[in-house]
């Protein structure tokens, strides 16, 4: 695949400014402030300068940053004096990102640090500072508006209409800076956003109907595509609930308010646009919510006996992570898994097996190469059965193999690269591929969003232009070899 995918998206309008670098938002020098000045100094600087944050400099070094907000929660709220010295209101440690990176990137660190100003630096000594308010100036529909929406919504109802709302706006990326694994990135922050207030949202629920709070320390997982943040817009869920175990007498009482509750964060979900999983896999589901012995155990056991059913599980319980809650619980079950799976070499001989049992992509079928070669029938591709799932189980048993915690498919390329598990032909060859696959599926969901009636996943070959129709069958050859690659390391151990 030596010619870029990326040529199949228009020429970049450069409208929206998403992968353009970060400091093209940057509209001056920074103002800067000691940590013995007053709330008083501060809120006179930035009132002169039309600014709403000052950076903390001591000593030659950024120590802190004081915002607007700052001002009015740690002194106007607490009614603290205003000569109280910057050193007491301040934030700190500063969150910065190189001036090089992609304005798409410092937004995600803002979304995931949930802060609203973040210092921009060069060469590690700070050169500009942006806020919120500068991602709203630099684009109407902005994500960054839509978190705020979801976090503040009140309903289920009200999540369902900000989801509506996003599909333009990734529309209007797709066409503009179509990159998948940035939207990708970006579709997931979204749904886990919504995910994470229809939890708050439940919490509350509980607690006003009487069931008191939560019996005991828990994380809400994503799971499969979700797991892996690989979720493009028209997903079902997969999601599952840990927590800690509250001893024999408490157990089964905790996990039906654990399983209450789940139920009222999966029928808001189911509101919002989320179908339910065919297959339960599904907090609401009491094989599924789990103590962390009792995952272990669940774990241990796909590995040990990893028969037909064993394996199906794994392909989808094996790419998780935690969305809300303690974070602690799932990290522990993942370095577990990471210490026994590398071990487990009938699993791994199993998974391999099972990879080509689960499906080859067609382009090298008899059918398929003479049906091309005369143009013979209208042939078409479904996009994850013939293409991302064999990509992604492929990618999984290696990652597995090598004890790769990573979830994204990209990301376990590149570590498995690294570690020298793959070669950087076909690391980035498998790149390509997924990038190009996972962008004709998202262009796919926007089609198939408005009209109801077509397939989400398959693609005729009539629909795509001559370079498209190249690379998706290069990219289809690239992913037998994948195959080849882990039944030969695999398939073979006895």
């Amino acid at each position: 695949m030596g010619e870029n995918p990326q040529s199949m998206m228009p020429e970049n309008s450069g409208s929206f400014p998403f992968f353009h670098p970060v400091s093209k938002l940057i509209k001056g020098p920074i103002q800067i402030i000691g940590p013995e000045a007053t709330a008083s100094d501060c809120a006179r600087k930035m009132s002169e300068a039309s600014i709403g944050s000052l950076v903390v400099i001591a000593q030659q070094s950024m120590i802190g940053i004081v915002t607007s907000t700052d001002l009015v929660e740690k002194v106007l709220a607490l009614k603290k004096k205003d000569d109280c010295q910057v050193s007491e209101i301040m934030s700190y440690p500063v969150i910065c990102i190189s001036k090089s990176e992609s304005i798409f990137e410092a937004l995600m660190l803002m979304i995931q640090k949930g802060i609203s100003h973040l210092v921009i630096t060069e060469k590690d000594v700070p050169v500009g500072v942006i806020s919120e308010w500068d991602w709203m100036t630099a684009q109407q529909r902005h994500p960054a508006a839509l978190i705020h929406s979801i976090k503040s919504a009140d309903s289920a109802e009200s999540l369902a209409e900000i989801r509506k709302e996003m599909m333009p706006l990734i529309e209007q990326i797709y066409e503009e800076e179509g990159q998948a694994e940035s939207l990708t990135r970006l579709i997931t922050e979204i749904h886990d956003q919504i995910t994470c207030r229809l939890i708050e949202l439940g919490l509350g629920e509980m607690e006003k109907e009487g069931r008191g709070g939560t019996p005991s320390e828990f994380s809400w997982m994503g799971m499969g595509s979700e797991g892996r943040r690989e979720q493009t817009v028209i997903t079902d869920q997969d999601n599952a609930l840990i927590f800690k175990d509250p001893g024999p007498e408490r157990l089964s009482q905790t996990r039906q308010w654990f399983l209450d509750f789940a139920e009222k964060v999966v029928s808001g979900l189911e509101i919002c646009g989320f179908p339910r999983c065919r297959g339960n896999t599904m907090a609401i589901n009491p094989e599924l919510c789990l103590t962390e012995e009792e995952w272990l155990k669940l774990f241990g056991g796909i590995l040990q006996k990893p028969t037909s059913e064993a394996l199906l599980k794994a392909g989808i319980y094996f790419d998780f992570r935690s969305l809300y809650g303690k974070h602690e619980l799932v990290e522990k079950l993942r370095n577990k898994l990471m210490d026994l799976s590398p071990r487990s070499r009938l699993f791994l001989k199993l998974m391999s097996e099972n990879d080509l049992d689960a499906g080859r992509p067609p382009v090298q079928q008899w059918g398929w190469k003479i049906r091309r070669l005369l143009g013979f029938g209208n042939l078409t591709v479904d996009l994850k059965q013939h293409a991302l799932r064999p990509l992604v189980m492929g990618i999984r048993t290696l990652a597995l193999s090598a004890g790769i915690t990573e979830s994204h498919s990209l990301e376990r390329i590149r570590e498995l690269e690294k570690r020298g598990e793959l070669s950087a032909n076909l690391s980035q060859a498998l790149q390509s591929a997924y990038d190009f696959i996972m962008l004709l599926k998202i262009r796919r969901n926007f089609i198939t969003h408005e009209n109801e009636n077509l397939s989400g996943n398959e693609v005729s070959l009539k629909q795509l232009n001559p370079l498209e129709q190249r690379f998706l069958e290069e990219s289809l050859k690239v992913i037998l070899r994948l195959q080849d690659e882990v039944y030969a390391r695999f398939g073979g151990i006895p």
